[in-house]
């Protein structure tokens, strides 16, 4: 029970940190879409805890992880407690109502859910990223209490797992504090928020029995359901990437800095949890570009809108790669050994989708 309490109490923690955040931008939004947002957003901000105490060699026992969570929850919210009074006043003039039509839908995407909510809570992590990874990581580092620990003592030259950014770990080492063994029931939490979020989403541009139907359709996606229950980086990276591109495409409706500033944020998490996004956002910067300037509006909006929408996910980048892995990690990541010199040479590139599309498939 202390267990389910104490993820009762994080939850709440990160949707203060949501809400506090989300207030501070001064983002109206309907409570179907602010709740779920604001928990997702306070959980991509709690991953960053742990790993900046890291950064400034704060040993990461269980007091210190809480309590900058506390700390972090409570400040942001009492800074952005505009968001509160956004909130009151966007469920004063919302109603919530369940159509007769909905619910088939919501019961299978629901029973869905709970098989994965189950999996989450009760099967240990088995993917190999995961157990050669951030798991054990972050297991060492609730002994040891650092990220930096005796698993780079072991030859790991078989993976580069070790190296990836610490958003997991991070969260792992929280929950495991929190009592859950095996860590990966923040997953619960970021599943069921995206799964209403993306929900509301479609209700706001089709009928809602089609968008039960395209929910259940992308639930049963094999792909993507698998990972509802395994705690890995593709899910939460396509989560926040998709978070960041509502948003940029609300700010091209409505021209406010607040939505740039959100997306430029999301798209910070998601980098923050596959660096490789960052290239995805230099891709998405022209069309910002090109709405600037259809638009004829000014170089100075054009400068702040490149800035917040690409600045977070530079320093993402900057401190999870260029920082952590070079500069605090004992073990040094080869990537000049993993680069074709040979641009020319497109085999490796054929064989690769060859095996993909005949041996793995």
């Amino acid at each position: 029970m202390s267990a389910v309490f104490l993820f009762l109490l994080i939850g709440l923690s990160q949707l203060a940190t949501g809400i506090g955040f989300l207030g501070l931008l001064r983002t109206r939004i309907r409570p179907a879409f602010l709740l779920p947002l604001a928990l997702l957003l306070g959980l991509g901000l709690s991953s960053l805890l742990p790993f900046l105490l890291q950064l400034l060699f704060i040993p990461l026992t269980a007091t210190a992880v809480f309590l900058s969570q506390l700390l972090s929850s409570t400040g942001l919210l009492i800074a952005g407690r505009r968001g509160l009074s956004i909130l009151k006043d966007g469920l004063k003039k919302s109603s919530f109502r369940v159509r007769l039509y909905e619910i088939p839908f919501l019961l299978v995407i629901t029973g869905l859910f709970l098989v994965s909510a189950w999996r989450c809570f009760y099967y240990p992590p088995t993917p190999r990223d995961l157990t050669s990874g951030a798991e054990v990581i972050a297991e060492y580092a609730v002994r040891e209490k650092t990220m930096i620990n005796s698993l780079f003592t072991v030859n790991l030259e078989s993976t580069n797992n070790q190296f990836k950014p610490p958003f997991i770990t991070s969260l792992q080492v929280l929950y495991k504090y929190a009592g859950f063994p095996f860590g990966q029931v923040w997953l619960i939490s970021m599943v069921a928020c995206f799964l209403i979020f993306l929900y509301h989403a479609l209700c706001e541009k089709m009928h809602r029995v089609l968008a039960g139907l395209l929910l259940v359709f992308f639930m049963a996606i094999p792909e993507m359901y698998a990972y509802t229950f395994m705690a890995l980086f593709d899910y939460p990276n396509a989560v926040y990437f998709f978070l960041s591109v509502f948003f940029l495409i609300r700010f091209y409706q409505t021209g406010e800095r607040k939505d740039i500033l959100l997306a430029g944020v999301l798209m910070g998490l998601a980098t923050y949890i596959r660096s490789e996004t960052l290239i995805l956002a230099c891709l998405i910067a022209p069309a910002l570009l090109w709405h600037h300037v259809k638009n004829w509006h000014s170089g100075r909006r054009l400068l702040f809108s490149g800035l917040f929408w690409i600045l977070p996910s530079v320093m993402a980048y900057l401190l999870s790669v260029t920082v952590y892995i070079n500069l605090y990690l004992p073990a040094q990541y080869n990537v000049e050994g993993l680069v074709n010199k040979n641009l020319l040479n497109l085999k490796p590139l054929f064989d690769r989708f060859s095996a993909i599309n005949s041996s793995l498939i």
